[in-house]
């Protein structure tokens, strides 16, 4: 069922500071250098149909309750977190035939923490960590979690030439709420090397989803690189808000539990995961102007879009979706530029294809893990696919 969403946003105090003491980046350096207007619909590939095309998963081994997998830009191993609050390392062992040529790898999760912050993390119900992510220059690793009095919190660390730095812990963003929020965290970096944050909406205070002075029910995009004196972070000046009449962090609004993030790394089109009133819900936002989603709004609770830049996806049947993945890899060359993604309920991998705003596709793509057993999906630096268990499997994803 195709619907549609429209423009709104939201309030608080972002690191102990108040909203006006956040001043506007003044950097302008972009840390991956794309000429982003010489993408257009017409240049980057993706499928018309997923008709004939398959997957299977191949096990590489096991974690406790893995919630997000990251690749580290010009570093071949995976970083992987754990809800518990522990990041692991699943390191690559590259093998080479007799000619000096690659030949595959082989997998295995290191049996050492990379970074243990439980006592940080709400264990309880809707607790735990919710994202990883780099920076685009690898220098910086962004986490997210519940803090355990509830609030959303994105702590920054500086990475070295093999390792992580676990003494330079920063905290970028809090986002609290009276009665606990618990909700959101899910982080992305975007072609513009600007964060994003989704952060979720707390159930006393609905309404403030579509409040532009609020935080809650938002993506926000931040600048960590672009801090000035005491600030955590910089708001772009491209930002809807950057100038006044809002939160200046706010990117886009409506969003309830925003579980995923994602951008395609070739078109710099933007899918959020999130549960709308409507249920659960796949947005997909078009890059336009080299920028998807900015100022949009996708809805909750129950507005309706009159912009019609926004194309909200919910797929018949489903039930806790979990954030999914733009393949971008090579070895499944039928599959290139579809967004993958299951749901928690049946534990079905599919597919699903968008074009000039309307999903021309989405089916099963063959593989399953048990009902109730998908955990979510992330993508290495080759743009190959990764899915993980609720029981703690990490699955390579592979062409029939």
């Amino acid at each position: 069922m195709l619907a549609a969403a429209i423009v709104v946003p939201a309030a608080g105090c972002v690191h102990g500071r108040k909203l006006s003491e956040v001043r506007p980046s003044t950097t302008t350096t972009i840390t991956i250098p794309v000429d982003a207007e010489a993408v257009t619909a017409s240049t980057v590939e993706r499928p018309t149909t997923l008709e004939g095309v398959g997957v299977r998963l191949e096990e590489v081994g096991a974690l406790d309750d893995p919630v997000a997998i990251a690749a580290r830009p010009g570093w071949p191993h995976l970083t992987v977190a754990e809800r518990n609050g522990r990041l692991r390392q699943l390191s690559a062992n590259y093998r080479y035939d007799g000619d000096g040529q690659p030949a595959g790898a082989d997998y295995r999760v290191e049996s050492w923490t990379m970074l243990d912050i439980g006592r940080q993390v709400d264990q309880g119900d809707g607790g735990g960590v919710r994202g990883v992510t780099y920076s685009s220059d690898g220098r910086r690793m962004y986490l997210s979690y519940i803090s355990s009095d509830g609030a959303v919190v994105v702590d920054q660390y500086r990475t070295g030439e093999g390792d992580l730095d676990t003494s330079s812990r920063f905290q970028l963003l809090r986002v609290e709420a009276p009665d606990g929020l618990r909700r959101g965290g899910a982080l992305a970096f975007g072609r513009d090397g600007f964060l994003y944050v989704g952060v979720g909406t707390p159930d006393g205070d609905p309404g403030a989803a579509q409040r532009p002075d609020s935080l809650y029910g938002k993506v926000l995009r931040l600048d960590p690189e672009g801090a000035l004196g005491d600030q955590a972070y910089a708001v772009p000046p491209g930002n809807p808000y950057a100038a006044g009449g809002g939160a200046g962090e706010v990117w886009l609004l409506g969003v309830h539990d925003p579980r995923g993030v994602v951008f395609d790394r070739a078109s710099a089109d933007l899918y959020v995961t999130d549960r709308q009133d409507a249920g659960e819900t796949i947005v997909y936002l078009p890059r336009q102007n080299s920028q998807a989603g900015r100022g949009d709004n996708l809805g909750y609770p129950g507005a309706q879009n009159t912009a019609g830049a926004v194309v909200s996806i919910t797929p018949p049947g489903h039930c806790d979706l979990r954030q999914g993945a733009v393949y971008r890899g090579a070895a499944i060359p039928a599959l290139r530029g579809a967004y993958v993604f299951g749901e928690g309920c049946s534990g079905v991998v599919e597919g699903l294809v968008v074009a000039n705003r309307v999903a021309q596709d989405q089916r099963s793509l063959g593989a399953a893990l048990p009902p109730g057993g998908l955990g979510g999906f992330g993508t290495d630096n080759d743009g190959e696919l990764w899915v993980f268990a609720t029981s703690g499997q990490i699955y390579r994803v592979l062409p029939i």
